[in-house]
């Protein structure tokens, strides 16, 4: 890389920024706007300063651009692009965005999965209070049902009376 030629590299960023524009569509305005959203101080005359390789651009700008026009920084500074070559680099560029949408999705779903998990587990534990409150009613229903049976016998024994809501119990006499 010593034998590089910087002047160079700073041309073809320069000529590579203006194709890559165009290809995705932007015009300088939009692109300026773009970079502006972006807290850069850009307008239409700052991209084209740059594009004709009459402004130089900050480190920090470099990095901005390349994000906005989907390309590694340092594919922007290799020398001038041919058509076969800017296919390749879009289709890399799908890629890195289809792998990212990928890993997005896959995160995604792993939180999904994740919550699903946690619903299943709520949902066993209000079954197994359910099926405890069922048990617990039957129960309930057995002992009002005894107690029902005791008072009856005890009523036609005659020796028990219901007075005041409770059963009273009458001994026999020797």
């Amino acid at each position: 890389m010593a034998d590089r030629d910087w002047q160079a590299v700073e041309a073809d960023f320069a000529e590579n920024i203006k194709r890559w524009r165009e290809r995705k569509g932007l015009s300088q305005d939009a692109l300026a706007q773009q970079m502006a959203d972006l807290g850069f101080p850009f307008h239409q005359a700052t991209v084209y300063k740059i594009e004709k390789g009459e402004r130089p651009v900050r480190l920090v700008e470099a990095m901005a651009l390349s994000a906005l026009l989907d390309q590694y920084l340092f594919d922007l500074t290799e020398g001038p692009v041919d058509e076969e070559t800017y296919t390749a680099q879009e289709a890399k560029s799908a890629l890195r965005a289809a792998k990212v949408t990928l890993a997005l999705a896959e995160e995604d779903l792993a939180a999904k999965e994740r919550d699903v998990e946690q619903e299943r587990l709520v949902l066993r534990g209000k079954e197994r209070e359910r099926s405890n409150a069922r048990v617990s009613l039957t129960v309930a229903r057995d002992q009002v049902e005894g107690l029902r049976n005791l008072v009856d016998a005890a009523r036609s024994s005659g020796s028990a009376t219901i007075a005041g809501g409770r059963l009273v119990q009458h001994r026999e006499e020797d």
